[in-house]
């Protein structure tokens, strides 16, 4: 009977560090100092694509006001960015995210100490994404979908 629950403890260890770690990446998110960065769709041609839009900084558009004491480095930054969706909204804002660039977008990071800066959210016209493609809905007729865009 002993024996069970020494198997039970080794077998629950695992999860309850997954947990906590998964706490203190949260919780290390959500404390840290946030900055917005103009994006761009960007198409890497990648064939494993799948539910996400890639997203490339445009430094030229960035306010550098907003970073901490104006520090800032393009180093800290990949050259582009996942930002995984939903399968039904993926298709149709990769498309749109695309085919224009007159869409104002911007990249919520946060930026903890010691790392490198984390996507939080997505922001198109000033809105989130999800609240953009709510005013914002695909096309329901399959000859137009994504040509107002």
């Amino acid at each position: 009977m002993k024996r069970n629950y020494i198997v039970a403890a080794i077998l629950a260890f695992p999860v309850f560090m997954l947990f906590f770690w998964v706490l203190s990446v949260q919780n290390k998110i959500n404390n840290a100092e946030t900055v917005m960065v103009a994006v761009t769709g960007y198409d890497p041609r990648d064939l494993l694509s799948g539910h996400y839009v890639v997203l490339r900084p445009v430094w030229d558009d960035t306010d550098y006001e907003q970073f901490n004491n104006n520090k800032f480095s393009r180093n800290d930054f990949d050259y582009s960015y996942r930002f995984y969706l939903p399968e039904e909204d993926a298709e149709y804002l990769d498309r749109v995210v695309g085919r224009t660039r007159d869409l104002k977008m911007f990249l919520e990071f946060a930026m903890p100490a010691n790392s490198k800066p984390i996507v939080k959210e997505l922001y198109i016209e000033g809105l989130k994404w999800k609240e953009w493609l709510d005013k914002n809905p695909a096309p329901k007729n399959e000859n137009d979908r994504y040509d107002r865009w």
